[in-house]
């Protein structure tokens, strides 16, 4: 699949979201539980109508915490309308605002990883600079992989 990435201004989105760590290589450990713990959970906070699923990654530029031994900070949960007041499990956070490289990927989400190398990829060639975070926000769900829609959005500096 060949990504046409593109540079766009975004807004702050606020996030309703339970907190983690983990390393790239633990994510096919860690994401479904965090995202289970987030839905058993968010009953209990008036959060508002909630949004798309949502992953942000809290990465450091120049660091890849990805591959490091303590992990990436994760944030896992959905768009919400606007700040909330959270409790001890889902808290309010939000995407940063500024300016993203990002591309739209259809199909299984176990096939994310070429956007992401896309984006990179198409960063470096261009010399655009990371900011650290990123995220995936995940379309509508489908019964199909092939219609499965994510949205991969890496900060610039």
């Amino acid at each position: 699949m060949s990504y046409d990435v593109r540079i766009v201004e975004v807004s702050e989105q606020p996030t309703a979201v339970v907190d983690g760590r983990a390393r790239q290589a633990d994510f096919p450990k860690v994401i479904r539980p965090m995202f289970d713990r987030f839905y058993q959970n968010v009953g209990a906070v008036a959060v508002g109508k909630r949004g798309l699923n949502i992953i942000v990654y809290r990465d450091q530029p120049g660091v890849n915490l990805l591959v490091s031994e303590q992990g990436v900070p994760l944030e896992i949960g959905v768009q919400v309308p606007a700040p909330f007041a959270g409790n001890d499990v889902i808290r309010c956070s939000s995407t940063p605002a500024g300016k993203v490289a990002t591309v739209v990927h259809m199909g299984p989400y176990e096939e994310l990883g070429p956007a992401h190398d896309a984006v990179l990829k198409w960063c470096a060639d261009q010399g655009a600079a990371l900011a650290g975070p990123f995220w995936e926000v995940y379309g509508h769900w489908s019964n199909d992989p092939v219609q499965r829609r994510t949205d991969v959005c890496y900060l610039l500096k």
